[in-house]
């Protein structure tokens, strides 16, 4: 953001929110790989809860992963929707 910019840190945070809980968006919007900030939220749910098994590709570029796409995304679908729901949640700002 500029000196001069008027986003507000919620909007600033939007960008990076996905398709929440309650979307019916998409539900491989809000890929990791295109946000930062999802993707660091993303390895420390995975470090909090022990999830390395479960999402063995989330730290990974998609020229290093030897499977299909879908399959990933599809496999990683819980975990971003996870995210969007921390992002949303009021905590982050206090």
């Amino acid at each position: 953001m500029s000196a001069g910019s008027s986003m507000s840190l919620w909007d600033r945070l939007k960008q990076h929110y996905g398709a929440g809980s309650g979307s019916s968006d998409h539900p491989h919007r809000g890929a990791h790989g295109g946000s930062m900030y999802r993707k660091r939220i993303g390895e420390a749910i995975i470090e909090k809860h022990d999830l390395d098994d479960d999402y063995p590709d989330w730290d990974k570029r998609w020229s290093s992963i030897d499977r299909e796409r879908s399959e990933v995304r599809d496999e990683e679908y819980i975990l971003k929707r996870r995210v969007s729901t921390y992002i949303g949640e009021p905590s982050v700002f206090s």
